[in-house]
């Protein structure tokens, strides 16, 4: 068995169902970090970790898309949830979309 991911007990649980959906088998375990915090850490076969690995970061880019369409983050040229925070000349911090190149300021 490889841990696949620590996580908060909530999202953990999201991904666990979503592995599921894909036929990939998953077990958790809580656990305690040093601040005190109680967590979820997902194991996965180890035939199975470069699947469970792949899946993880779509299943997380995939929450990141829905968190970012929630919170109204979207481009206002292309409507892609896309945003990412990147340094400009003059403004400081602002929003690129990577769909469209679009520099939003908010």
């Amino acid at each position: 068995m490889k841990r696949l991911a620590t996580l908060d007990t909530e999202p953990a649980a999201k991904l666990v169902e979503y592995l599921a959906s894909l036929h990939i088998t998953s077990s958790t375990q809580s656990s305690t970090e040093e601040s005190g915090l109680i967590c979820s850490e997902l194991w996965v076969e180890d035939a199975n970790y470069d699947q469970a690995c792949e899946a993880a970061e779509a299943w997380a880019e995939r929450e990141a898309d829905a968190s970012a369409r929630q919170a109204k983050r979207i481009c206002p040229k292309c409507r892609s949830p896309h945003l990412d925070y990147v340094e400009h000349p003059r403004l400081g911090l602002v929003y690129r979309c990577r769909d469209c190149g679009t520099v939003v300021v908010r």
